[in-house]
């Protein structure tokens, strides 16, 4: 009896784990997109998937987006900097 019940208490859970998991997974964007938009959560998560600061992860994520619209972006500052 004892071990049929803590059988039946693992899988509980480890269901219960999986359906957490997955709940984050699923909400965690929508959660943070509802926040305020001064809290800049969705920037923060994306610099933390990059595990930069916001400032480097921002240029990356423009970089790997548009690496012409970033180099027109970055070409003034190198002028003005060796100008």
């Amino acid at each position: 009896m004892a071990a049929e019940q803590r059988r039946r208490l693992w899988q509980v859970g480890l269901a219960c784990l999986a359906v957490g998991m997955s709940l984050w997974a699923i909400l965690a964007g929508p959660i943070a997109l509802a926040m305020p938009e001064s809290w800049h959560w969705p920037e923060r998560m994306a610099a933390r998937t990059l595990a930069m600061p916001m400032w480097e992860g921002g240029q990356r994520l423009m970089r790997a987006a548009s690496p012409e619209s970033f180099a027109g972006i970055v070409a003034p500052s190198l002028n003005r900097d060796t100008g």
